[in-house]
């Protein structure tokens, strides 16, 4: 799938005119991150990423965006159980991605152009691990971390991530600024559960060299 993604990409920009502007960048950002399970009602996570851009402006009010991103992934949970020692139990999971986002921006004309995208994303992840907190009656806590094995086993999770993005923002000469809702396709789970990444990002994004088509006019 992401070869053919590519090579559609290939066609379009060779089948663009000369006029066509690079620029490369760097973009930064939060937002809240959860997995969305069929069994459990999960609660967000603070996230973030950050990485480099690329931009092919091919006209005034049309580019393709991509880039490697750090990115993290994360929900947490609370189970609760009164007994005679016990009040609850809080477990969270977090995970480390390397993300590849491929967007199509559509933008308006002006001096600060508005813009919406979409597109599909990719993500790998790096590391994770899984925090499991008891609460005690008497107020103590008990605190264990453990680390996620990815694969296809059943206590593993699957490493590949893929899924679909969308969002809209703002570009005013070097600075772009978006909001975007990100939403995995693939079941990173490997036994009955359905567990699939979710997240709400704000970003902002710098554009290294203005192109004639980042220019105030």
């Amino acid at each position: 799938m992401l070869a053919a993604i590519l090579l559609i990409l290939a066609g379009v920009l060779l089948s663009t005119n000369a006029q066509a502007q690079l620029a490369v960048g760097a973009r930064a950002g939060c937002g809240l991150t959860t997995f969305v399970q069929r069994d459990s009602r999960d609660n967000f996570n603070l996230g973030f990423q950050m990485g480099v851009i690329g931009e092919y402006a091919i006209s005034e009010t049309f580019a393709i965006q991509s880039g490697l991103l750090f990115a993290t992934q994360g929900a947490w949970w609370k189970i609760g159980r009164r007994d005679d020692d016990i009040v609850y139990f809080k477990e969270s999971t977090n995970l480390n991605y390397f993300q590849l986002p491929i967007n199509f921006q559509q933008r308006s004309e002006g001096k600060i152009k508005f813009l919406f995208q979409a597109g599909p994303y990719f993500g790998y992840a790096l590391s994770g691990k899984v925090k499991s907190e008891v609460f005690l009656v008497d107020g103590r806590s008990i605190e264990t971390n453990s680390k996620i094995d990815f694969g296809r086993g059943k206590n593993e999770i699957k490493a590949f991530d893929f899924g679909v993005g969308l969002g809209i923002g703002t570009l005013f000469n070097n600075f772009q600024i978006g909001m975007g809702y990100n939403r995995g396709l693939v079941n990173l789970a490997n036994d009955r559960r359905t567990m699939k990444s979710s997240s709400f990002t704000l970003t902002v994004t710098y554009l290294f060299y203005k192109t004639k088509f980042t220019k105030t006019k």
